[in-house]
């Protein structure tokens, strides 16, 4: 899995504030991942392995660092990071590679238990369950998530 973090850092630069390194760390890792979806649903299974997690682990620490985070918060902080980006990187993979046959059965499946819920038991299901979708992420909702993530971080340097 490694190799997958080498080839996202080529090019990498610390440049930016603290919260622009960890949209690009993270993105780069989405990006990297997103072009081999069969390798990146088992991301999750296997810890960091050589020089490109190290980079992407460096990184990290040094960003949070550099943003003001308490000390004794930085790991706290990296693992919801990296627990995050893994897991919805992951999550994005597995969806996108099953066949199209499974991703339709999923679909319908989760439109028939929307769709079919009894008011009663269950009212906002039905006011909002036409307008909801299925688990799954793009590039830009993935981004969304992971800003959520980083307006929490108890910084104490600039936001942008």
């Amino acid at each position: 899995m490694d190799h997958v973090l080498v080839q996202a850092m080529q090019g990498y630069r610390r440049q930016g504030t603290w919260r622009a390194r960890l949209v690009d760390l993270t993105l780069r890792s989405w990006d990297a991942y997103a072009a081999l979806p069969q390798l990146a649903k088992d991301v999750s299974h296997y810890p960091g392995s050589g020089p490109g997690s190290q980079l992407v682990i460096e990184e990290t620490l040094q960003a949070l660092s550099d943003a003001g985070v308490p000390e004794k918060l930085i790991p706290e902080w990296y693992h919801r990071l990296v627990t995050l980006s893994v897991s919805l990187i992951s999550a994005h993979a597995a969806s996108q590679s099953s066949g199209l046959t499974e991703q339709k059965r999923r679909r319908e499946t989760f439109r028939v238990i929307t769709l079919g819920a009894d008011p009663a038991d269950f009212p906002a299901l039905v006011h909002y369950g036409r307008r909801i979708e299925p688990v799954g992420f793009t590039r830009e909702s993935f981004l969304a998530t992971v800003e959520l993530v980083l307006d929490a971080v108890p910084a104490r340097q600039e936001r942008s």
